[in-house]
């Protein structure tokens, strides 16, 4: 028979050695040899992670599957290196037990099961308080962590692994104090902002370009970064606005960052974002039907339309390829609408009784992607909490929790996105069940104006499609795949400059109605103002 010693610690900075070598003279004890002891160590958090998570618990379950009836006890230093959370405890004795695997804690010391493996009463008493106490334990190391956050944010020094920029922490007193040359160039954020009529995209490529202000690489992770700064009240002398910075902080902390802009050029700051957002979003004013579904065929990558040059545009170089491609968007979904009512009228006749049944579902769907993008938000809310914390206490190097932070935030900023986007695509659904709700003909797609609507019929047609353009093909000739929703896919050529599209299958030519719908030189005309 052979036993498994059950280590964990949850830092990296804590060590393993002592804990492991209390369990195995235990086990030298009981008669275990040390060929027969297999040790599972790791450094995890016993209070953070769920069961399924733990990479400990995970492969203590995987060696007693695989080696049934030959591993006779699971040793423990203490019920806590088990596990912090009581459901966790409770259903790895429930496995124990179910495999017929004696558990054996140290400190108390608690041999849980007899021979027949039936709960022994006093053990389980035992065993109930201290998973008790362990559970109660993690809570309060827990407060105590966010106590001295708190106290240190009151005295002015960092409560966290990181401040905002054009601050700096002092090493020794770990106090936040205002770095001259940064505080500058924030200064000259909100100048060119407020002042000199600088939108947060020309800010954020004119910063990426100069490099004064870090980004991640792209000018798109700038202009989030930009969007942040510029409504961070740590700068007028308030406390820090952050995702990472959340619940008990702000109830408790104010004031703690010195002084960087006067008052009055950040609240006009706040006024401008705030008159922008309301303001008419240009973005709004076209719907394009392939957006979201046109990738390339060779890299997968997604097409994203672009109302200047009216295109769907794609540029992908990874330093050993460069792929740059451009389809016209008025071209490109005339096609698309002429082949969905194509593919409707064969495959897809529906009334408006099976639409409005559709819509329901899809909006359905959506609430519930929205609400999954919702907790996941919260989810990694406390995630950053907890990692701050581990920070703060000196249980996870700044470098590591600033990483892991930074990963976080791009996760968050994409779940907005998407929930949003499950938002506005639920309202749409209810526009559509309140518009036909009242009728019961069928729908003939050639009396749909609405592109809303036009753009959901594709969608609800058409998978993705997927284009192509041959090295020696001809100026303006593009090779595209539509993948239906059905399983068919149909291959065409399509040429932006005679405006033609044959099928390359059968080499006919496809009649469709072509539509103007993006008047996208009218849009280069106008003025900076116009263009809000």
């Amino acid at each position: 028979m052979k036993a498994i010693i059950l280590s964990r610690v949850s830092t990296f900075g804590q060590d393993l050695t002592q804990q492991t070598e209390e369990v195995i003279k235990e086990c030298h004890k009981d008669g275990y040899k040390d060929k027969d002891i297999i040790t599972i160590a790791q450094k995890e958090s016993g209070v953070k992670l769920t069961e399924e998570q733990r990479l400990s618990l995970n492969e203590l379950k995987s060696t007693i599957i695989q080696n049934p009836g030959k591993i006779g006890c699971v040793y423990a230093y203490e019920l806590s290196r088990i596990g912090r959370r009581a459901e966790v405890n409770y259903s790895i004795r429930n496995f124990l037990q179910e495999h017929r695997v004696q558990l054996i804690v140290l400190k108390p010391y608690i041999k849980l099961f007899d021979d027949n493996f039936n709960i022994i009463e006093t053990a389980n008493m035992t065993f109930a308080i201290f998973n008790a106490l362990a559970e109660n334990e993690g809570y309060l190391r827990k407060e105590r962590t966010m106590r001295g956050v708190r106290k240190a944010q009151s005295e002015g020094k960092s409560g966290t692994g990181k401040v905002p920029f054009g601050y700096i922490i002092e090493p020794k007193t770990r106090k936040i104090l205002v770095d001259p040359e940064k505080a500058e160039i924030v200064r000259k954020l909100f100048d060119m902002y407020v002042n000199q009529g600088y939108s947060t995209v020309m800010l954020a490529r004119y910063f990426h370009e100069t490099g004064e202000i870090p980004s991640r690489v792209t000018v798109d992770s700038m202009c989030r970064r930009i969007g942040k700064m510029l409504s961070n009240p740590a700068y007028k002398g308030g406390f820090p606005k952050s995702s990472r910075c959340n619940g008990d902080y702000i109830v408790y902390v104010r004031n703690i960052y010195p002084q960087i802009l006067p008052e009055e050029l950040y609240e006009k700051a706040q006024e401008k974002k705030i008159a922008n957002s309301k303001g008419p979003k240009r973005a709004m004013k076209y719907v394009y039907f392939c957006k979201g579904i046109l990738f390339d065929e060779v890299t997968k990558h997604r097409f994203a339309p672009r109302v200047i040059g009216g295109s769907y545009f794609f540029s992908y170089d990874d330093f050993k390829t460069k792929r740059i491609m451009s389809i016209p968007i008025n071209l490109l979904d005339s096609i698309i609408w002429h082949v969905t009512k194509e593919y409707r009228l064969i495959y897809m006749p529906i009334s408006t009784k099976e639409l409005l049944s559709k819509a329901k579902a899809n909006k359905k769907t959506m609430l519930k992607k929205s609400e999954t993008a919702k907790k996941r938000i919260d989810d990694y809310n406390a995630q950053v909490l907890k990692i701050n914390e581990r920070i703060v206490s000196g249980r996870m190097k700044e470098v590591i929790g600033d990483a892991m932070l930074d990963s976080i935030e791009i996760a968050i900023d994409q779940l907005k996105t998407e929930f949003l986007e499950a938002v506005l695509q639920a309202r749409h659904y209810d526009e559509i069940i309140t518009k036909y709700s009242t009728k019961i003909t069928p729908i003939k797609l050639d009396n749909v104006n609405d592109d809303s609507e036009k753009m959901q019929i594709i969608h609800e047609c058409i998978k993705r499609i997927e284009a192509y353009k041959e090295p020696d093909s001809p100026a303006g000739t593009t090779n595209i795949t539509i993948y239906f929703e059905n399983g068919l896919f149909l291959p065409y050529q399509i040429n932006s400059y005679s405006r033609t599209c044959i099928d390359r299958d059968t080499l006919e030519k496809i009649n469709f109605e072509y539509m103007n719908r993006i008047d996208y030189y009218k849009y280069r005309r106008m003025s900076k103002e116009d263009q809000g």
